[in-house]
């Protein structure tokens, strides 16, 4: 069967992933994420918490969010110029509605420190794997 959808499979994915994250109105507690490792949504809504809760983490922290969120854009370009478009359009709604103060709370902030964990293992292994002479 053809798909005559403007976006890819992947692209829709994305979107309702996207999507999901910004409609809720509480969000989820860091027990409620899937299993593994970080999401891109889920570190672009870490980072908006961090704006918003400015003592939450570190500048090296915040540091390694941005990394990551870069990476994982980069990798979906060039994967996918549609998926791009897609990750594009949601993130500033995505980040807009992490970004604001309310949601300095405790899940909030669960949810941020759980999503930077996940992060910084990403980036150790990351590190290891090319450099394998680092420790």
């Amino acid at each position: 069967m053809r798909n005559d959808s403007k976006f890819s499979r992947a692209a829709q994915g994305i979107c309702v992933a996207l999507a999901m994250l910004v409609a809720t109105s509480v969000p989820a507690p860091a027990e409620r994420w899937p299993a593994g490792g970080p999401s891109l949504g889920g570190a672009i809504a870490a980072r908006a918490i961090a704006d918003a809760c400015p003592s939450l983490m570190s500048e090296e922290q915040i540091a390694e969010l941005e990394f990551y969120i870069k990476k994982r854009r980069a990798e979906i370009a060039a994967i996918s110029a549609e998926d791009a478009a897609s990750v594009n359009a949601f993130a500033p709604a995505l980040e807009a509605e992490y970004a604001r103060s309310e949601r300095c709370t405790d899940d909030s902030e669960e949810m941020a420190k759980d999503m930077l964990e996940r992060v910084e293992r990403l980036l150790e292994f990351d590190d290891l794997e090319s450099n394998p002479n680092h420790r």
